[in-house]
């Protein structure tokens, strides 16, 4: 049998070298292709990261303002659980001040002269009662009338008689929510307001703010 051998220097050199470059290129177009790949999946858990990072940065905000509007929250509670407790202190007060007015049995001995029908003084019978609108006298609402009946002071002619100790006693015993309201000057509107001279009364609230003397 005759072996047929292989003699590999027996090739040119353009072949030999053919021989080596070819597995080369091979190789090289293989590795390209791999490390392409891996940058394209390197990329995309780069960008997985980054928006991750923003999330994460965004979650952080969010818990942030939570935690502010929490104290918020909960300063306002604290709020109105005082304003509440003042509330209750002012119920309990009048119903005090009313119980102690309708113990006195205050009873209108004479019904005052008809009010003219230009005069913008305003009255209310209730039951034996009569009550002037207070409101009239500046310095005075809707809250502070209330507490004036509740203490006997329910005409213009009571504010007018009455002692400033005796009034600044009903507010006081208010709360001091009513601390700002300053009644130096009702029982001298009132006197006005129960002579019926309106126009002196208008005059002299012109230079008064707030029921206060400028």
């Amino acid at each position: 049998m005759t072996l047929l051998a292989f003699n590999f220097c027996a090739l040119g050199w353009p072949l030999v070298f053919l021989s080596w470059l070819l597995p080369f290129l091979l190789g090289l177009w293989l590795g390209y292709i791999l490390w392409a790949k891996y940058k394209k999946i390197s990329e995309d858990l780069s960008h997985k990261i980054s928006d991750l990072d923003k999330k994460i940065v965004k979650l952080e905000s969010d818990l942030d303002i939570c935690k502010h509007t929490k104290t918020d929250l909960e300063s306002e509670i604290a709020l109105l659980k005082g304003q509440l407790r003042e509330k209750n202190l002012e119920i309990s007060t009048i119903k005090s001040s009313i119980a102690s007015s309708a113990s006195q049995n205050v009873i209108v001995a004479a019904a005052e002269p008809k009010a003219k029908k230009d005069s913008p003084k305003l009255t209310a019978i209730t039951g034996d009662l009569k009550k002037d609108d207070l409101k009239k006298i500046e310095g005075i609402g809707p809250k502070i009338e209330k507490l004036l009946h509740a203490g006997g002071i329910l005409t213009f002619a009571d504010l007018a008689n009455a002692k400033i100790e005796k009034i600044q006693g009903i507010l006081d015993d208010a709360g001091p929510k009513f601390n700002i309201a300053n009644p130096e000057t009702w029982s001298e509107q009132a006197s006005f307001a129960q002579a019926g001279k309106w126009t002196e009364l208008q005059n002299f609230q012109n230079d008064l703010k707030g029921g206060k003397k400028v």
